[in-house]
C-alpha cells in the first residue's frame, strides 16, 4: 500500500494524471431525470457538436419541462438531466439517441432513462 501511494505522489508530480478512471464514470443519475445525457470525454474533452445539437433541440422542444446541467469532470464532462411530458417522453428519448453516434473517436456520450437500456458511444474498433 505504501508503494502505491508514493507512486501515486510520484505520477502526480509528473504531471501525470492519476485519476483518470473518475473522468470515465459519470456520477449517478438524479431520481428526478426522466432522462439523463453525459457528455464524457477520452482524455481530449467532450463532442462539442453532439453536445450542441442536443441543446439546441432541448431549448427548442416543447416537450422537456424542465433541464439542468451539472459539470463533473476536469475535462468538460457534464451531466444534462431533463425533466419530459410523459405523453411525450418515447418521442423526446428516440429523438435524442438518434443525435448520438454509436462509435467516435472524439468523445464518448451516453443516454440513461427510467425503464430503457442505457446507451454509449463506442471508440472506434481498428
Amino acid at each position: 500500500m505504501k508503494k502505491i501511494m508514493i507512486l501515486t505522489v510520484f505520477l502526480s508530480l509528473l504531471g501525470v494524471p492519476t485519476t483518470l478512471a473518475m473522468a470515465e464514470t459519470p456520477p449517478p443519475t438524479n431520481a428526478s431525470c426522466d432522462i439523463t445525457l453525459s457528455f464524457g470525454s477520452y482524455a481530449m474533452g467532450i463532442d462539442h457538436e453532439v453536445k450542441a445539437k442536443i441543446t439546441a433541440y432541448v431549448e427548442k422542444s416543447k416537450d422537456i419541462t424542465g433541464h439542468r446541467l451539472t459539470p463533473w469532470g476536469r475535462e468538460g464532462e457534464k451531466n444534462l438531466c431533463l425533466s419530459v411530458k410523459p405523453e411525450t417522453f418515447e418521442k423526446v428519448y428516440k429523438d435524442l439517441k438518434a443525435m448520438i453516434p454509436e462509435k467516435s473517436a472524439k468523445a464518448w456520450t451516453e443516454i440513461r432513462a427510467k425503464g430503457k437500456p442505457n446507451f454509449r458511444t463506442q471508440w472506434p474498433k481498428k
